[in-house]
């Protein structure tokens, strides 16, 4: 009986604990939110949802078309940022395909999301 008492312990325990190491997150493309900016990476919190990706991609876009409006952006340099915010959309697809948000993931997705924030800055303020 004691035996059994541990091993029931034992299985509860491990289920908590992965349960706890993966977070689960709304999937970007549902539900309602417009908190997320271009310029923030606080975009992967627990409200985070498709109004917000739309709204950062829409923004993402608009500096876009601004820079090279403006002639601060070269045709190349849309094209780099471009495959890149494609890399990240899709990173993010792949993050939420089970619905769940690992730890590994939001920072992988930060990070991603950090080096196009600062690459789209570089590539603004550059001087020519």
């Amino acid at each position: 009986m004691k035996h059994l008492k541990l091993i029931i312990s034992s299985i509860l325990f491990l289920g908590i604990m992965a349960s706890a190491s993966a977070q689960y997150c709304p999937s970007p493309r549902a539900g309602f939110n417009t908190a997320a900016r271009l310029g923030t990476s606080s975009f992967y919190n627990a409200s985070f949802a498709s109004n917000s990706w739309r709204v950062y991609q829409a923004n993402f876009y608009n500096t876009l078309n601004q820079g090279y409006r403006s002639g601060r952006l070269t045709q190349n340099e849309i094209i780099s940022l471009e495959l890149d915010f494609d890399r990240l959309s899709r990173e993010i697809s792949w993050a939420y395909a089970d619905r769940r948000l690992s730890f590994s993931e939001r920072n992988r997705i930060n990070l991603y999301t950090d080096r196009l924030e600062r690459k789209l800055y570089r590539d603004l303020n550059d001087a020519v």
